[in-house]
C-alpha cells in the first residue's frame, strides 16, 4: 500500500512532565545502570551517539511496528516508566489509571500517537493509520476549551507538545478539515501571550510547537512571533558558559536537545538562528561533560534520575560518553559554572581507567528555581567506581510531603539548623577559588537560613585522593547544628569514635567520613518516615531506603571538620600527622600511602604541599 506522504522518516524527541515541569522519558525504572566496569561502560557507550537532529517529525528506521504500536491497537498505553493500562476504546479523556500527574501529561500530549504513525510507517497495516487519525479526531473532538474533561487537555506544556503532534499529522494527512482545525485551535493558543510560559523549557516547547504549525499552516506571524520567542528565551535560560538556570544536571541535556530541535526547525522553516542561540546551544556539551561521573552517568543534582549521557559527536561529552575512547579530551580537570555548579576531577582516564576517576561535585548559586532542591552548598562524591556521597534525586513530580522532602535541605550533603528551614530565597555565594595541579578549593556563603551565617570550605587534594569539608555555622543565640551525609542504598555504615565508615560491602566505593574538631553527635537514619529521612531515589516514582548519617553540635558558633577519604577496605591506609583548628579555618598534615601532604585553610585562601 502506498505511503501517504513521501517526506524522509522522522521522530519526535520525547520527554514526561508533571504540573507544569517536563524530565526526559530516557528515564526508565527497568532501566537504571548498576556500576558498570570499565570496559562494558565503553562498549555501551562508543556506540551511544546522538544523531544531529532532523527535524520534529522525522521517524526512527524501523521495519516492524514495536510493542508499544501493537499494544496500543488494543487500547493498552505504556506511558513514560508507568506500568501499562488498558483505557476503553473510545476514551473519554479523564482517565488517569495511574493517579499521577506525570502520567496524566503524556497523555495529553499525545506523543504516544506517533508510535502508531512509525508502525504504519514500516507495515502499511492499515489498523495503525486508523487508530493514529481516531485518535487525534477524537482527542480535538472531546476536549473543547470551553469545558475540557482534564487539567491537562489544555495544560501550557502539554499544548506545546500536541501542537508539534497536529503539526506533523497536517503534513501526513491532508485534506482533513478537522485536523486543520485542530490545527489552527493550538496554534492560536500557542501564539496567546497570556498564555505563554515565558519562562524555561515549557515556554521553549510552546515556541516550537508554534514555529511547526504556523511553518506546516504558512503562517508567517506565527513563524516570526516563535522565533522572537526562542531568541529571547535562550539569552535567559543558557548562559555563555554554556550552562542553564534549571539547576538540574538532567535538565541540561534535556535543553541540549530541545534547543537543538529548534534550531532544526527554524532552519527547516527558512528561518536563520542567531549567533548567539548556536554558539550558546555549542557551548552544553561542555557541561554535560562535567555534570557526568566518570562511568558516564548523570550526577543526581536538581531533578535529575540516573541515566547515561549520550554522546554528542566531536565535543567533550563524546569523550565521556565513550568512556575516554572517542571525542576530544577535557582540557581541565576541574570547571566552575556561574549558575552555580562546581565540577572538580580527579583526571581523565591518564593514569587509570577513566570509570574509576574522582568527580566531587559542589553547589552553590541563586536560591531555588525552576527543577532545581534546596541544596545549598551541598557537596557529593563519586570514587572507586561509583557514588559514594549521594544527591538522593527527585522521586517524583507529584505535590506531596515526600516531593517536599526531596527537595529539602536535609536530603542533600549540606547543613540543617534545627528549627529553621532552608529557604528557596537567598544565595549561596562563591566566596573564592582556587585551583592548582594539585588541587582546588573552594569558599561559600550560604545565606538561605533566617539568622545564621553558614560558611563552608571544600579543600580537594587531587594527589591524596582526599576531600575536606569545613562548615562554620554562627547564630545569635545557641542552635543544634546537624551536617548531612547520604549514602548508597547499599551502604551499611560502620559508626566509630571520630565518624563512620561507609560500609559498602563487596564495593570498592567506600569512604571513611571522620571529624577532626573533636566530639560530635552521630546519628544513621535509613527509611524513616516520621520524619522523612534516608532515602534516595534513582528512577521516576521509586525510592529505596538508603543511610543517611547526621552530625550534630550546639552553640551559637558550630565547626565541622570533616576529612572524607576514599577507601575500598574498612582498614584506615591513612594518618592523620596533626591538626589544628585556625580562627578562620584549619591547617593539616594528612598522610595517606606513602604521601604526605599540609592542607591549610584561612579564611577565603588554602595552600597545599607536600611534606
Amino acid at each position: 500500500m502506498p505511503r501517504l506522504w513521501t517526506r524522509p522518516s522522522r521522530i519526535i524527541v520525547a520527554g514526561v512532565c508533571v504540573a507544569g515541569v517536563l524530565a526526559p522519558t530516557w528515564f526508565r525504572g527497568s532501566e537504571r545502570p548498576a556500576a558498570p566496569h570499565a570496559a562494558a561502560t565503553i562498549a555501551a557507550n562508543a556506540a551511544s551517539v546522538t544523531p544531529a537532529p532532523t527535524g520534529p517529525c522525522d521517524l526512527s528506521r524501523q521495519t516492524a511496528a514495536s510493542h508499544a504500536a501493537r499494544e496500543l491497537l488494543e487500547n493498552r498505553y505504556q506511558l513514560a516508566s508507568f506500568p501499562t493500562f488498558k483505557l476503553p476504546a473510545d476514551p473519554r479523556w479523564n482517565e488517569n489509571p495511574a493517579h499521577d500527574p506525570n502520567w496524566e501529561f503524556n497523555y495529553h500530549s499525545l506523543r504516544f500517537a506517533e508510535e502508531l504513525w512509525r508502525a504504519w510507517d514500516a507495515t502499511s497495516d492499515r489498523r495503525y493509520l486508523d487508530r493514529y487519525e481516531f485518535v487525534l479526531r477524537d482527542w480535538s473532538r472531546d476536549n473543547p476549551r470551553s469545558h475540557p474533561p482534564s487539567r491537562y487537555s489544555w495544560n501550557d506544556h502539554s499544548t506545546a507538545w500536541r501542537g508539534i503532534v497536529y503539526a506533523c499529522a497536517l503534513r501526513r494527512l491532508p485534506g482533513r478539515p478537522w485536523l486543520r482545525r485542530a490545527a489552527l485551535v493550538h496554534g492560536r493558543t500557542l501564539a496567546d501571550e497570556g498564555f505563554y510560559k515565558k519562562h524555561g523549557n515549557h515556554a521553549l516547547n510552546q515556541s516550537i510547537g508554534l514555529l511547526e504549525l504556523g511553518c506546516e499552516m504558512s503562517r508567517a506571524a506565527w513563524k516570526s512571533l516563535a522565533q522572537r520567542r526562542i531568541e529571547r528565551l535562550v539569552v535567559e535560560s543558557i548562559d555563555t558558559q554554556g550552562a542553564i538556570n534549571e539547576q538540574a544536571i538532567g535538565y541540561e541535556w534535556y535543553n541540549y536537545a530541545r534547543y537543538s530541535a529548534a534550531i532544526t526547525s527554524l532552519r527547516a522553516c527558512g528561518l536563520a538562528p542567531s549567533k548567539s542561540l548556536t554558539d550558546r546551544v555549542k557551548r552544553m556539551p561542555a557541561f554535560l561533560a562535567f555534570g557526568a561521573l566518570p562511568d558516564a552517568r548523570w550526577e543526581l543534582v536538581g531533578d535529575t534520575i540516573d541515566d547515561r549521557l549520550r554522546a554528542v559527536p566531536g565535543t567533550v561529552a563524546q569523550f565521556v560518553a565513550s568512556g575516554g575512547v572517542l571525542g576530544p579530551r577535557p582540557s581541565s580537570p576541574y570547571a566552575v559554572f556561574r549558575a552555580g555548579f562546581a565540577f572538580l576531577r580527579s583526571g581523565w582516564g591518564d593514569d587509570r581507567p577513566l570509570a574509576d576517576e574522582t568527580a566531587v561535585c559542589v553547589r552553590f548559586g541563586p536560591g531555588r528555581a525552576f527543577h532545581g532542591h534546596r541544596d545549598a552548598a551541598s557537596v557529593t562524591l563519586y570514587a572507586n567506581g561509583d557514588r559514594i556521597l549521594l544527591d538522593p534525586g527527585y522521586y517524583h513530580y507529584a505535590p506531596d510531603a515526600w516531593r517536599e522532602w526531596f527537595r529539602s535541605g536535609p536530603a542533600h550533603n549540606t547543613i540543617e539548623v534545627a528549627g529553621s528551614a532552608m529557604q528557596e530565597s537567598g544565595a549561596t555565594d562563591l566566596l573564592a577559588q582556587r585551583h592548582a595541579p594539585g588541587f582546588d578549593f573552594l569558599s561559600l556563603r550560604e545565606r538561605t537560613i533566617a539568622g545564621v551565617d553558614h560558611r563552608r570550605h571544600v579543600l580537594y587534594s587531587r594527589r591524596l585522593g582526599v576531600l575536606l569539608v569545613e562548615d562554620d555555622v554562627r547564630a545569635a543565640s545557641p542552635r543544634t547544628v546537624r551536617q548531612w551525609w547520604h549514602l548508597h542504598p547499599q551502604a551499611r555504615p560502620a559508626i566509630v569514635s571520630d565518624g563512620f565508615f561507609t560500609g559498602r560491602a563487596g564495593s570498592r566505593a567506600n569512604a571513611w567520613v571522620v571529624q577532626l574538631g573533636g566530639k560530635t553527635g552521630q546519628r544513621v537514619y535509613r527509611g524513616a518516615t516520621s520524619p522523612k529521612q534516608g532515602w534516595v531515589s534513582f528512577d521516576y516514582g521509586r525510592r529505596e531506603p538508603a543511610a543517611a548519617v547526621a552530625v550534630s553540635k550546639t552553640g551559637t558558633r558550630v565547626r565541622f571538620f570533616t576529612l572524607i577519604v576514599p577507601s575500598s577496605a574498612g582498614t584506615r591506609s591513612w594518618t592523620v600527622r596533626s591538626f589544628t583548628q585556625l580562627a578562620d579555618g584549619f591547617d593539616l598534615v594528612l598522610r595517606v600511602g606513602t604521601m604526605t601532604e599540609r592542607l591549610t585553610v584561612r579564611g577565603s585562601d588554602a595552600a597545599v604541599r607536600s611534606v
